[in-house]
């Protein structure tokens, strides 16, 4: 049971998570309406994708001698031999199959354009790794985040509660692709080495880790200027913006520490604040919102 929670990559599920109770937050704070079966379907739905990402991403990976011995950073299961390959593809392809109970109730609920969403979004999570899509491999890794993780599951979140497309919060929905595209450039500055020398061309392996060990810090400013969007639409007081300001401190610690360092196992250190600062952002934002509106009942 270790190893299948290792290979579901429990620590970045966040990931997933953050965005679908942003967007019912929003969608809370601006209908004060909150429906608990829409909001546990997507969520379930955003975390089977994820899951069946990592999962497909781990034996994909070992198929193409992306996960040597030399790993810098967690082991991956299939390359390590801890589950083998055939378990893998038959969990992963019935996750998938699972993932259509929640789909199909979403499109109950909010009409047919849940399907295609979610048809893209299950090929999707076979094609980050998988050929011949191969997103990772051709540099198109943190598209596939951004977009994805980001500006879809937080927008679409909101419009599966309400039905509108809320393109006054698509600053935030790109601040959190850039969260997480955040953990993904560091994710691969660690493995830069390993990715070059299987032929997995990562958008770092393409720029070269000098000029890419500077591109945490570019997602940075750009994520807390476009925060800067939400600070002025929200009206933001004194006191929100000083707990904004330690967040974004600690975004800013983690990206110069990251340009100053050599791919090493410290990466995994710095991943690990980074998926804190996620988390930190997003609930910051889910408290904003429901502080504008009554309590949740």
């Amino acid at each position: 049971m270790l190893y299948w929670l290792q290979a579901t990559r429990i620590k970045t599920l966040p990931a997933s998570i953050i965005p679908v109770i942003l967007g019912f937050s929003y969608a809370y704070y601006l209908t004060s309406s909150f429906s608990k079966l829409a909001f546990s379907l997507t969520l379930i739905s955003v975390l089977l994708i994820q899951i069946i990402t990592n999962l497909f991403n781990d034996l994909m990976d070992h198929y193409q001698g992306a996960d040597t011995s030399q790993r810098l950073g967690p082991k991956r299961m299939a390359a390590s031999g801890y589950i083998s390959p055939r378990s893998l593809l038959v969990v992963s392809l019935s996750l998938l199959v699972l993932t259509l109970i929640p789909g199909y109730l979403l499109a109950q609920i909010r009409g047919w354009q849940v399907i295609p969403i979610g048809i893209a979004s299950l090929i999707l999570s076979y094609g980050y790794t998988g050929k011949p899509i191969a997103l990772a491999y051709r540099g198109l890794g943190e598209v596939f985040v951004f977009f994805f993780f980001g500006i879809l599951a937080t927008l679409g979140s909101a419009w599966i509660q309400t039905g509108v497309w809320y393109i006054s919060i698509l600053w935030l929905g790109a601040s959190i692709g850039g969260l997480s595209c955040l953990l993904i450039t560091i994710n691969n500055l660690r493995d830069v080495d390993e990715d070059r020398k299987s032929g997995k061309r990562t958008l770092i392996v393409k720029l070269g880790w000098q000029k890419a060990r500077f591109l945490p810090l570019i997602i940075w400013m750009s994520i807390y200027l476009l925060t800067l969007i939400g600070v002025i639409q929200f009206q933001l007081t004194f006191y929100p913006i000083i707990a904004l300001a330690g967040i974004a401190l600690l975004g800013l610690i983690i990206t110069i520490n990251i340009s100053k360092l050599n791919p090493s196992v410290k990466h995994n250190h710095y991943l690990a604040l980074s998926a804190l600062h996620l988390l930190l952002y997003g609930i910051f934002w889910v408290y904003i919102f429901c502080s504008l509106t009554t309590p949740l009942l």
